[in-house]
């Protein structure tokens, strides 16, 4: 059994010992007994079947819908039938011999349906008796083809992801060996400078970044030959004309930029300096150059400033790359955690499910015997739509977290986030035998964040500290989550376990991508975490606790606009 049939297995041990204990009430009566076991059989949520000789005498429906299968379509049909590849039959036959002696046997095997469809799935036998062989077995069988082919498309990311960075890293390092060599050519122009005037002439006709000189009141004195290319303006005056039209410059969050406020960049005086505007100039095709402007006061009489336009199409563009792959790398570890939850999300959204049904069939054996007091059906109906409403915010809060999604930032509720994600892990800290702590300051002021994305970083968070304890004795696995008011600015949200903790030498380390102490990670998950938590102003740092253990520190910037 994987991890995800945890809850059947459960369930299934749950039921048989209520059937056994109706078979203790019922030895008298054979038959009743016979048919309990016909309808645990026909019933179970996994397939099962009756071989003798690698032979299929019965099986039940699920069994046959796995395999799409009509109903005793698959009755004494050899279990060649069932698989892939006939290497696959023979390597399953030679294992007889060890099943007979062990009594148990599991494997996983691609298995082949009625429609030739491959599937992947997990088998598990047990001899009905080992002396015996004629007297058959009974197999067990579970269809995991998605998790396979989840697997697959998370190494295959990995893999594409791999490749990126590589490609990135070797476009910095041309992008560093040319701006070290620009460096170097422009120290070359400065000592010409000093050296003659019509030098410096060449150079400002020359220089690649677009240079304006102004006077005192703001007017251009003189651009040289960059700029000209870059505005597609060839003479002062056209240049000092942009604006005129609502659509030709933009500000880097989308507004427009009038000519009036164009101008003030390049007009300046005293000690005030112009630092890093990003601005964007609409060509005459429609096309955007995207620029930054800096301007510093010229200390002569007679000048203004020295203006200057670099143009960073390419680095804003290469900055949108990188935007996208961060959320890309966000939603592969978000798809990554919610195949870990799945069992979870099944328990969670069986029980309003289960309810919902309960209520219904009871309206409908009311009906059924004339019973229809319109107040207990209306009651009822009410309950029933109270938990589907339940099933579907369960459904909802599941898509929001796997979903792509674009970035939107708005004033929440951190304790209340906190809770929301705590609720929907309940089951893995159940199953961990870990005991939680929570501490909420009153009256915590809400931060301005992407919802999806912070609960993202709680949820990997969370994970981690439950994944450290795996060998810390059951008694001691706790969890403790706080949420405090951490003065003027900041929001504290700290995560701590009782697991081994991070060694110091590690602390600056397990942030980088790739690095892990998982046998199995990825080594993305802290650095997703920090990624998010930097694009929100925030800071994500690691620690120790002095009774043993570790604890992660989330520092969030308070709302300013909240009341």
């Amino acid at each position: 059994m994987n991890a995800n049939s945890e809850p059947h297995v459960e369930g299934t041990a749950a039921h048989e010992k209520s059937l056994l204990g109706d078979e203790a009430r019922s030895d008298a009566h054979p038959s009743n007994r016979i048919v309990e076991y016909e309808t645990i059989f026909e019933n179970a949520i996994v397939g099962v079947c009756f071989m003798r000789r690698r032979t299929v005498l019965r099986c039940n429906w699920r069994f046959e819908e796995i395999f799409g299968y009509s109903r005793g379509e698959l009755d004494n049909q050899p279990v060649r039938t069932l698989y892939a590849s006939e290497e696959d039959y023979i390597a399953v036959g030679k294992m007889y011999s060890l099943f007979l002696q062990n009594n148990a046997y599991v494997h996983e095997r691609p298995l082949i349906r009625k429609d030739r469809e491959i599937i992947w799935c997990i088998i598990s036998g047990r001899a009905i008796d080992p002396s015996d062989p004629e007297r058959g077995s009974v197999w067990v069988v579970q269809d995991i083809t998605d998790r396979k082919r989840a697997e697959d498309d998370l190494k295959h990311s990995h893999a594409l992801l791999e490749l990126r960075f590589e490609q990135r890293t070797i476009n910095l390092r041309k992008a560093y060996q040319a701006l070290k060599a620009e460096v170097e050519r422009r120290k070359g122009i400065e000592q010409a400078f000093v050296a003659s005037r019509e030098k410096y002439r060449i150079l400002f006709r020359m220089f690649p970044v677009g240079i304006a000189i102004t006077d005192t009141d703001g007017q251009i004195v003189e651009m040289n030959r960059a700029l000209q290319r870059l505005s597609n303006c060839r003479t002062p005056k056209a240049f000092e004309e942009l604006g005129s039209e609502r659509a030709d410059i933009i500000r880097a969050d989308g507004s427009f930029l009038s000519k009036e406020e164009f101008a003030r960049l390049r007009t300046i005086g005293g000690d005030r300096n112009v630092d890093a505007q990003e601005i964007g100039l609409k060509r005459p095709d429609g096309s955007r150059v995207w620029i930054n402007v800096s301007a510093v006061p010229i200390p002569v009489t007679g000048y203004g400033a020295v203006a200057a336009y670099t143009d960073i199409t390419e680095q804003k563009r290469a900055r949108d790359v990188e935007r996208q792959l961060r959320t890309e790398i966000a939603h592969v570890g978000r798809q990554k955690a919610m195949g870990e939850v799945a069992s979870a999300f099944a328990h969670e959204l069986g029980q309003p499910l289960t309810a919902c049904l309960s209520y219904v069939q009871g309206i409908r054996m009311r009906l059924a015997s004339g019973v229809s007091d319109p107040r207990t059906l209306d009651e009822a109906l009410a309950q029933a739509i109270r938990h589907i409403e339940h099933a579907g915010e369960i459904v909802r809060h599941v898509n929001r977290f796997v979903r792509h999604h674009q970035p939107h930032s708005e004033p929440t509720d951190l304790a209340r986030l906190v809770a929301e994600t705590l609720h929907f892990l309940r089951f893995e800290l159940r199953a961990g035998n870990v005991s939680l702590k929570e501490h909420y300051s009153p009256e915590v002021p809400s931060v301005t964040v992407d919802r999806v994305e912070i609960q993202q970083v709680i949820h990997n968070l969370l994970i981690n500290g439950i994944e450290a304890m795996v060998d810390t004795p059951e008694a001691k696995r706790t969890i403790e989550v706080r949420v405090v008011d951490k003065g003027p600015k900041w929001v504290e949200l700290s995560v701590a376990d009782i697991g081994p903790g991070v060694p110091k030498e590690l602390w600056s380390r397990i942030w980088d991508p790739y690095f892990t102490t998982k046998p199995d990670g990825l080594g993305f998950g802290l650095a997703i975490c920090r990624s998010i938590v930097e694009s929100h102003g925030g800071k994500l740092s690691v620690g120790s606790r002095r009774r043993g253990g570790a604890v992660f520190r989330v520092w969030l910037s308070k709302c300013r606009e909240c009341p």
